[in-house]
Protein backbone atom coordinates (compact mmCIF):
# COMPACT_ATOMS: atom_id res chain seq x y z
CA UNK A 1 0.00 0.00 0.00
CA UNK A 2 2.93 2.55 0.86
CA UNK A 3 4.79 1.60 -2.48
CA UNK A 4 1.76 2.01 -4.45
CA UNK A 5 1.27 5.43 -3.02
CA UNK A 6 4.83 6.85 -3.10
CA UNK A 7 4.79 5.85 -7.31
CA UNK A 8 1.52 7.89 -7.29
CA UNK A 9 3.10 10.76 -5.49
CA UNK A 10 6.35 9.76 -7.75
CA UNK A 11 4.11 9.53 -11.00
CA UNK A 12 2.27 12.77 -10.34
CA UNK A 13 5.47 14.39 -9.67
CA UNK A 14 7.03 13.75 -12.76
CA UNK A 15 3.70 14.59 -14.88
CA UNK A 16 3.34 18.00 -13.10
CA UNK A 17 7.49 18.66 -13.47
CA UNK A 18 7.11 17.38 -17.63
CA UNK A 19 3.45 19.58 -17.96
CA UNK A 20 4.65 22.57 -15.73
CA UNK A 21 5.61 25.72 -17.83
CA UNK A 22 8.92 26.20 -18.54
CA UNK A 23 11.21 28.66 -16.48
CA UNK A 24 11.75 31.90 -18.47
CA UNK A 25 8.54 31.78 -20.47
CA UNK A 26 6.86 34.94 -20.94
CA UNK A 27 3.66 35.35 -18.94
CA UNK A 28 0.20 34.01 -20.09
CA UNK A 29 -2.02 30.94 -20.42
CA UNK A 30 -0.76 28.04 -20.13
CA UNK A 31 -3.64 25.30 -19.84
CA UNK A 32 -4.03 21.90 -19.28
CA UNK A 33 -1.83 18.94 -20.39
CA UNK A 34 -1.88 17.71 -23.69
CA UNK A 35 -4.86 20.05 -24.76
CA UNK A 36 -3.72 23.65 -23.72
CA UNK A 37 -5.46 26.25 -23.17
CA UNK A 38 -9.00 26.27 -24.85
CA UNK A 39 -11.31 29.03 -24.07
CA UNK A 40 -14.94 28.62 -23.28
CA UNK A 41 -15.53 31.94 -24.36
CA UNK A 42 -18.27 33.14 -27.39
CA UNK A 43 -15.15 35.39 -28.01
CA UNK A 44 -13.70 35.54 -31.36
CA UNK A 45 -9.46 34.54 -31.22
CA UNK A 46 -8.59 38.60 -32.01
CA UNK A 47 -11.20 39.86 -29.07
CA UNK A 48 -9.41 36.94 -27.02
CA UNK A 49 -5.82 37.90 -28.10
CA UNK A 50 -6.62 41.78 -27.56
CA UNK A 51 -7.57 40.51 -23.86
CA UNK A 52 -4.59 38.69 -23.39
CA UNK A 53 -2.92 42.09 -24.76
CA UNK A 54 -4.12 44.27 -22.45
CA UNK A 55 -3.45 41.58 -19.23
CA UNK A 56 -0.31 40.61 -20.20
CA UNK A 57 1.93 42.93 -22.52
CA UNK A 58 2.86 42.76 -25.82
CA UNK A 59 4.41 39.57 -25.40
CA UNK A 60 2.60 36.43 -23.67
CA UNK A 61 2.44 32.67 -24.45
CA UNK A 62 -0.56 30.80 -25.57
CA UNK A 63 -0.83 27.23 -25.68
CA UNK A 64 -2.65 25.76 -28.46
CA UNK A 65 -2.77 21.66 -27.89
CA UNK A 66 0.76 20.45 -27.11
CA UNK A 67 2.33 23.42 -29.04
CA UNK A 68 3.55 26.36 -27.03
CA UNK A 69 3.00 29.73 -29.39
CA UNK A 70 4.74 33.33 -27.77
CA UNK A 71 2.92 35.71 -28.99
CA UNK A 72 3.99 39.08 -30.06
CA UNK A 73 1.86 42.08 -29.80
CA UNK A 74 3.56 45.19 -29.68
CA UNK A 75 5.31 46.78 -33.01
CA UNK A 76 8.28 47.36 -32.02
CA UNK A 77 8.73 43.49 -30.69
CA UNK A 78 8.21 42.14 -33.68
CA UNK A 79 10.25 44.74 -35.84
CA UNK A 80 12.73 43.97 -33.10
CA UNK A 81 12.26 40.12 -33.89
CA UNK A 82 11.91 39.60 -37.46
CA UNK A 83 14.99 41.83 -37.80
CA UNK A 84 17.09 39.58 -35.61
CA UNK A 85 19.09 36.57 -36.18
CA UNK A 86 17.63 34.71 -33.15
CA UNK A 87 14.26 34.39 -34.64
CA UNK A 88 15.85 33.09 -37.99
CA UNK A 89 14.87 29.69 -37.28
CA UNK A 90 11.56 27.87 -37.91
CA UNK A 91 9.43 24.81 -36.68
CA UNK A 92 10.14 21.64 -37.74
CA UNK A 93 7.00 20.60 -40.10
CA UNK A 94 7.65 16.60 -40.86
CA UNK A 95 4.90 16.94 -43.41
CA UNK A 96 6.23 19.41 -45.86
CA UNK A 97 10.02 16.90 -45.40
CA UNK A 98 7.80 14.13 -48.12
CA UNK A 99 9.53 11.36 -46.95
CA UNK A 100 13.03 13.09 -47.40
CA UNK A 101 15.80 13.12 -44.34
CA UNK A 102 16.45 16.61 -44.65
CA UNK A 103 14.14 19.32 -46.02
CA UNK A 104 14.44 21.23 -49.30
CA UNK A 105 13.11 23.65 -50.71
CA UNK A 106 11.81 27.34 -49.56
CA UNK A 107 9.25 26.20 -47.14
CA UNK A 108 10.60 23.26 -45.04
CA UNK A 109 14.33 24.56 -44.92
CA UNK A 110 16.30 26.71 -42.34
CA UNK A 111 19.56 28.90 -41.60
CA UNK A 112 21.88 28.91 -44.95
CA UNK A 113 20.42 26.38 -47.15
CA UNK A 114 16.79 28.43 -46.81
CA UNK A 115 18.78 31.55 -47.81
CA UNK A 116 20.17 30.51 -50.79
CA UNK A 117 17.21 29.14 -51.43
CA UNK A 118 15.62 32.00 -51.08
CA UNK A 119 17.84 33.92 -52.76
CA UNK A 120 18.03 32.04 -56.17
CA UNK A 121 14.20 31.87 -56.27
CA UNK A 122 13.71 35.43 -55.80
CA UNK A 123 16.55 35.91 -58.57
CA UNK A 124 15.35 33.46 -61.21
CA UNK A 125 11.46 35.51 -60.42
CA UNK A 126 12.78 38.76 -61.29
CA UNK A 127 14.74 37.58 -64.24
CA UNK A 128 11.55 35.62 -65.49
CA UNK A 129 9.51 39.45 -65.39
CA UNK A 130 8.34 39.59 -61.66
CA UNK A 131 7.83 42.60 -61.00
CA UNK A 132 7.81 44.57 -64.07
CA UNK A 133 4.74 45.78 -65.55
CA UNK A 134 4.42 43.54 -68.01
CA UNK A 135 3.68 40.93 -65.72
CA UNK A 136 1.93 43.21 -63.20
CA UNK A 137 -0.68 43.84 -66.45
CA UNK A 138 -1.00 40.40 -67.33
CA UNK A 139 -2.10 39.24 -63.86
CA UNK A 140 -4.51 41.87 -62.88
CA UNK A 141 -6.14 40.84 -65.96
CA UNK A 142 -6.22 37.13 -65.07
CA UNK A 143 -7.56 38.13 -61.94
CA UNK A 144 -10.80 40.78 -63.03
CA UNK A 145 -11.28 37.46 -65.18
CA UNK A 146 -11.41 35.44 -62.04
CA UNK A 147 -13.29 37.82 -60.09
CA UNK A 148 -15.99 37.48 -62.63
CA UNK A 149 -16.32 33.72 -62.29
CA UNK A 150 -16.10 33.22 -58.69
CA UNK A 151 -19.11 35.89 -58.87
CA UNK A 152 -21.18 33.59 -61.02
CA UNK A 153 -21.35 31.22 -58.18
CA UNK A 154 -21.16 33.58 -55.05
CA UNK A 155 -23.97 33.23 -52.68
CA UNK A 156 -23.65 28.69 -53.19
CA UNK A 157 -21.05 26.17 -52.80
CA UNK A 158 -19.21 25.25 -55.64
CA UNK A 159 -16.01 24.18 -56.22
CA UNK A 160 -13.13 26.39 -57.60
CA UNK A 161 -13.68 26.97 -60.75
CA UNK A 162 -11.24 25.85 -64.10
CA UNK A 163 -10.69 29.66 -64.30
CA UNK A 164 -8.62 29.41 -61.45
CA UNK A 165 -5.90 26.67 -63.08
CA UNK A 166 -6.59 29.14 -66.21
CA UNK A 167 -5.55 32.21 -64.38
CA UNK A 168 -2.31 30.56 -62.75
CA UNK A 169 -1.28 28.54 -66.00
CA UNK A 170 -1.87 31.92 -68.04
CA UNK A 171 0.31 34.26 -65.57
CA UNK A 172 3.03 31.37 -65.61
CA UNK A 173 2.86 31.78 -69.83
CA UNK A 174 3.26 35.01 -69.30
CA UNK A 175 6.59 34.82 -67.27
CA UNK A 176 8.30 32.04 -69.29
CA UNK A 177 7.32 32.67 -72.93
CA UNK A 178 6.51 36.64 -72.72
CA UNK A 179 2.81 36.00 -74.21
Amino acid sequence: MLADLLLLVGLLFLLWRFFKKPDGMPPGRWGLPLIGYIPLTRKSIHDQLFDLHKKYGGIYVWRFGTKVNVILHDYQLIKDAFTSQDFVDRPSLKFLQYGEETANGLIATNGSLWHNNRRFALRQLRDLGMGKFKLVAAMQRQGTQLVQQLKKQAGRPAPLPHALHVAVLNVIWQMVGGE
